[in-house]
């Protein structure tokens, strides 16, 4: 079970250009679900295992696979610590409805540490998905599936100079989806999948920045996080997707001027 040519990668914002100055400098919007910032609350600290740099998906006839690339192992136990995941959102409307979830993933192919989580009501994100929406109370992935038969998931992490994280993740577990939106997670904070999205229950001001320049500068209560936005695999989006990729969304076709009139004889 090896991942095949690969067929799409996702590049990530990188916080470790100006890491030693113990900030961010773009990639985190907190209104739109959006998080850069692999540092420790308040003392903004670096964190080489929960920046993402890029996540690249390969497919065959029963799994797909998505190796995240970190930019390191955290230097105080040269392992990786966080909880790292796979989003989906097959419904195509910016709402998450399957998340795979590991920490402590094993050299080989391993079931070990691995949570599988749906949402069976349709309400990841609260009433708009991807957007802020402070003060909202549900708890959205509260199922988890059973990984048995062809309905499976895998990790394992590849030593490198830059570690890979790879999920192989069965057709038959997104129930044959053709069709879907998909994004990376990288997670040391929080860890609470029945949180997200996150921004709907910790508002700016409480969960902190890393953008220096901000008022809410630095990280409070939301930290060592960072994810990516998402990328549409087996379609071409006609429209914006809440969370998609900005290199994913349609651009409007330019109208050509009409032709300027010319000068009679």
């Amino acid at each position: 079970m090896e991942p095949s040519e690969v067929e799409q990668t996702l590049e990530d914002v990188d916080a470790s250009l100006r890491a030693y100055e113990k900030r961010a400098i773009t990639g985190d919007n907190i209104p739109n679900n959006l998080y850069e910032r692999p540092f420790t609350a308040y003392e903004m600290l670096y964190q080489p295992d929960i920046n993402i740099l890029t996540v690249s998906v390969a497919a065959d006839e029963n799994f797909f696979y998505f190796t995240m690339v970190l930019d390191g192992l955290n230097p105080d136990v040269n392992a990786l610590t966080g909880t790292y995941g796979i989003e989906f959102d097959r419904t195509k409307t910016g709402r998450g409805d399957l998340l795979v979830w590991v920490h402590s993933p094993q050299e080989e192919w391993s079931l070990e540490n691995l949570i599988v989580f749906t949402d069976l009501k349709g309400v990841v994100g609260g009433p708009n998905p991807i957007l802020a929406n402070e003060g909202f109370e549900g708890e959205v992935y509260k199922t988890t599936l059973l990984l048995e038969g062809d309905r499976v998931a895998y990790a394992r992490i590849l030593q490198a100079e830059q570690p890979n994280l790879q999920f192989a993740i069965s057709r038959e577990l997104l129930d044959n989806a053709k069709e879907f939106l998909w994004g990376g997670w990288a997670d040391n904070g929080l860890k609470n999948p029945l949180l997200f999205d996150y921004n709907d229950h910790l508002g700016p001001s409480q969960a902190g920045s890393p953008i220096r320049d901000s008022g809410d500068y630095p990280l409070k209560e939301l930290y060592i996080l960072d994810n990516t936005c998402r990328l549409p695999y087996g379609f071409t989006p006609d429209s914006n997707i809440p969370g998609l990729c900005s290199s994913a969304i349609p651009q409007p076709i330019p109208q050509s001027a009409p032709p300027r009139p010319q000068p009679g004889p």
